[in-house]
């Protein structure tokens, strides 16, 4: 009776020992699962971190980029205001009396007027496109049949004002070549026409 009670406490003994292992196991395996998923967050966190901080360089970097051409832009339009007051300047107090001056003159003198700055830049603008197309044609930049490789022939210089390219491109050039351009031809001319008469 007393071997029955030992044999019957030795198993029991025995099966609680089992559960244990099993359980231990069990949860062996979900510690070593949790584990390397914690090493794939990780990693994919590490990742991320990375990913962020070169994104926030990047975008520092822009913010700075936007800072200086904001810089830049605001420059440019003060020195483009001033410049364009210069050019009212010249052509209202300078120029045009000048100019009338000179026709006047030359009136006295039988002789035609001399061409309007209009007319005057259109031929400047003529002849800085013909050297333009013979410079693109020597660089094979443009083919003999008018195209151009970058996109940028005559159609792109017209496109906006009826294909008329010298009128489109004519804007910029009112702003600066008055200031340097006409007071020194307009000189010569008269002279020369003096001397004519004479």
């Amino acid at each position: 009776m007393e071997n029955l009670h030992a044999l019957h406490y030795l198993r029991t003994k025995t099966l609680a020992l089992q559960k244990s292992k099993s359980s231990l196991i069990e949860t062996t395996q979900t510690l070593e699962r949790q584990d390397a998923l914690l090493k794939e967050i990780s990693s994919e966190k590490h990742a991320l971190q990375r990913e962020r901080d070169f994104l926030l360089a990047n975008l520092k970097q822009i913010s700075q980029d936007i800072l200086d051409l904001s810089k830049t832009y605001t420059l440019l339009a003060d020195s483009r205001s001033k410049t364009s007051s210069l050019l009212t300047t010249l052509q209202t107090t300078d120029y045009d009396p000048l100019k009338q001056q000179v026709d006047s003159l030359r009136l006295n003198h039988n002789l035609p007027k001399l061409p309007n700055l209009s007319e005057e830049l259109e031929s400047e603008m003529a002849s800085y496109l013909s050297k333009r197309r013979e410079r693109w044609l020597h660089s094979g930049l443009l083919d003999e049949g008018g195209t151009s490789s970058s996109g940028s022939g005559s159609g792109g210089v017209g496109s906006g004002n009826g294909g008329n390219g010298r009128e489109v491109d004519q804007q910029p050039l009112v702003e600066v070549v008055p200031v340097t351009t006409p007071p020194p031809e307009v000189g010569p001319k008269v002279q020369k026409t003096k001397i004519d008469g004479a």
